[in-house]
C-alpha cells in the first residue's frame, strides 16, 4: 500500500468525520438504541457518502486543470 495515500486518507477530514460517525453507530448499537440493520445501514450509507465526496472532489480537481490522468486524489491533498 501506498504511504502518501494512507498518510493523505489519514489526514482527511472527512474521513475522520466518518469514522467517528461510525464509532458513534457502533457505541449505539452496543447500548441497544440501534439494531443490527439500522447499524450496517448507517455504515455503508457513511462509506458511500466518503467514497462520493472524495470522487466528487477528485473530479472537479482535475476538471480545473489539476493533477495528472490517473492520479488519485485525497482531500487532504487540497488542505492548506
Amino acid at each position: 500500500m501506498n504511504l502518501d495515500f494512507l498518510k493523505a486518507l489519514l489526514q482527511s477530514r472527512k474521513f475522520w468525520l466518518a469514522f467517528l460517525a461510525v464509532l458513534a453507530a457502533v457505541v449505539m448499537f452496543a447500548q441497544g438504541a440501534i439494531t443490527a440493520e439500522q447499524l450496517v445501514d448507517a455504515i455503508v450509507v457513511l462509506v458511500g457518502v466518503l467514497i462520493g465526496s472524495i470522487a466528487a472532489e477528485d473530479v472537479a480537481k482535475k476538471i480545473s486543470g489539476g493533477g495528472a490522468p490517473g492520479e488519485v486524489f485525497l482531500s487532504a491533498d487540497f488542505e492548506e
